[in-house]
């Protein structure tokens, strides 16, 4: 999407062992034209497992000489190109997307007090601000991506305990901390738009219409999270699914579908074989016995 209505290629940031072989889906993306960058894998902080780390990471590793760096997640759909007016205004300004629930709500100052105060940053402070942060995308100076990717590293292990799991906005929050801590500035942008509450497809042509579509939430039709490797009759199912004509998921699942054709993604034997290995086989597999047992 990306190529097609933006004519940009993306680099993708691939996170693991360098000497470990490239998934076969990452080298037809290599084949189709596509840029891939290695670097190691940084998701685990003290006892937890926490993916968006890797964030941070990619921002302190990647190489480009592009003067702006737009942070993106693979859940992504490109749909119209980003106005020049969304590019920060100086060296030391970053950008956040909107997003309704980066707020001081009582429960999420309760769960921000031991990270700010280790963090040096003053809720208090933060509550005076109009606005306090967002989600991805961020576009971000190539020159300041080190010295704030650094930062926001650090801020992040402000998160990790050693018994409860790691706050799942914390990458957000911690971003939003480090902007405090190196004196940014930071801009909002509204660039995207998520499947959260939208049953119909908003208008990809109208004057307003945003820059991307981020499919993070999912609805009864169609949820990313209902597709897991492990089980490959599950996964390879998201190519055939139906939903209502003129819905967010119908677009959704006609764009997969076209993926699927123009990347001419196969299955092989070896990942075929492993939904026999797979926890849903198994269940089904029983379920079926039990069933003609009680006929």
């Amino acid at each position: 999407s990306c190529q097609k209505n933006l004519n940009i290629t993306p680099l993708i940031v691939v996170h693991g062992e360098p000497h470990f072989p490239l998934h076969r889906h990452f080298l037809t993306l290599l084949e189709h034209g596509g840029r891939i960058q290695r670097v190691l894998n940084y998701r685990s902080v003290g006892t937890a497992d926490y993916p968006p780390r890797n964030t941070a990471a990619t921002l302190i590793n990647v190489n480009t000489t592009a003067p702006f760096i737009m942070l993106c997640d693979p859940d992504f759909l490109f749909l119209n190109p980003i106005t020049r007016n969304a590019l920060p205004n100086g060296e030391n300004e970053i950008t956040f997307d909107y997003m309704s629930f980066m707020t001081l709500a009582d429960d999420v100052k309760e769960e921000l007090r031991e990270p700010a105060h280790k963090a040096g940053v003053s809720l208090e402070k933060l509550a005076t601000l109009d606005t306090l942060g967002g989600a991805v995308p961020h576009i971000i100076p190539t020159s300041l991506s080190r010295r704030l990717g650094s930062d926001w590293f650090k801020c992040i292990e402000f998160f990790a305990r050693s018994k409860d799991p790691i706050l799942w906005t914390a990458s957000m929050w911690a971003l939003v901390f480090s902007v405090q801590r190196l004196g940014l500035d930071y801009s909002i942008t509204r660039l995207a738009v998520t499947d959260a509450g939208h049953q119909k497809m908003i208008d990809v042509d109208a004057s307003d219409a945003p820059s991307i579509l981020h499919y993070s939430y999912g609805n009864e039709y169609f949820n990313k999270r209902d597709y897991i490797e492990s089980d490959v009759s599950l996964a390879s199912s998201v190519w055939h699914l139906k939903a209502p004509a003129g819905s967010m998921s119908a677009f959704i699942t006609a764009y997969l579908n076209d993926v699927k054709h123009q990347y001419r993604i196969r299955y092989t034997w070896r990942e075929r074989l492993r939904k026999y290995r797979s926890y849903q086989f198994f269940r089904r597999s029983i379920g079926r016995i039990i069933r003609r047992t009680s006929l």
